[in-house]
């Protein structure tokens, strides 16, 4: 999972919200301390935001592909996109997507798999959200 966490007083954290995947089987365990995911591939890598909002993060998911998240409201982000690549014979038995990068000249957004699939380039089609306000920048918030 991913948290999203409120970091004005460092002394003082907040999670607001996590992003799940329903169907994914990481679970918590308490006697190690550490999240277990039996099926070795269903943990996040490397999320980025989008370079033209800060409301929209891509996130590399190894077997679960690139998923994309609309946080312009942290308390409820959602989930509005994702891409898996095929799954190739390799040495890992699922995907092993590790990266996400946007090139800040055309929004192309570049995938790698580390189990053969290598380089895959996307672009992202959907809407871009609004960059959602900082209370502190905005008059009268206090």
């Amino acid at each position: 999972m991913v948290g999203i966490v409120d970091i004005s007083y460092l002394s003082n954290p907040q999670v607001l919200a996590t992003l799940r995947i329903p169907h994914v089987t990481d679970n918590f365990n308490s006697g190690t301390g550490k999240f277990s995911c039996p099926s070795n591939g269903e943990y996040i890598h490397h999320p980025r935001l989008d370079l033209r909002s800060s409301s929209l993060l891509y996130t590399a998911w190894i077997d679960q592909g690139v998923r994309v998240w609309d946080i312009s409201n942290p308390f409820l982000p959602r989930e509005v996109g994702y891409y898996l690549s095929p799954r190739y014979p390799g040495r890992f038995p699922n995907r092993q997507v590790r990266e996400v990068y946007q090139d800040s000249d055309t929004a192309l957004i570049y995938m790698a798999d580390a189990n053969g699939a290598g380089i895959t380039i996307l672009r992202w089609t959907g809407p871009i959200p609004p960059r959602p306000p900082v209370p502190a920048a905005v008059p009268g918030a206090r």
